[in-house]
């Protein structure tokens, strides 16, 4: 049991650096975006009730239900508690897009873009 936590620690670990890596609002960011839009999801890594509350959920959620797997749970018992983990995270993420709905809506409209999700949009 845990091993399967510190595992999951190292997981929610990568995963913020990751994050942190790919839209840190210097010049060094690996996605094409404005200086507001990447301040703006800094933001969102950084502080504790954001991002990492979405990944501390999802990661944890699912190390905790493997254990219980390995304790005895029932595995009708352990799929519906990891989709009541995904459906929380889920819901983790539709507060986030609701929250910034006009600035994902210009990503996805945006025509001038050259970058990779502009590529995507093809």
């Amino acid at each position: 049991m845990i091993v399967a936590i510190v595992h999951a620690y190292a997981l929610c670990r990568t995963v913020m650096c990751v994050a942190r890596t790919m839209v840190s609002p210097s010049l060094l960011n690996l996605l094409v975006m404005s200086g507001e839009t990447a301040a703006y999801i800094e933001i969102w890594v950084r502080i504790e009730l954001s991002v990492r509350r979405i990944v501390t959920v999802g990661v944890f959620g699912i190390a905790i239900a493997n254990v219980a797997l390995l304790l005895g749970l029932y595995r009708s018992g352990y799929e519906a508690l990891v989709q009541l983990v995904m459906l929380t995270v889920h819901l983790m993420l539709v507060v986030v897009i609701l929250q910034c709905r006009r600035l994902v809506a210009d990503v996805i409209r945006s025509t001038r873009d050259t970058g990779m999700l502009a590529w995507t949009r093809i």
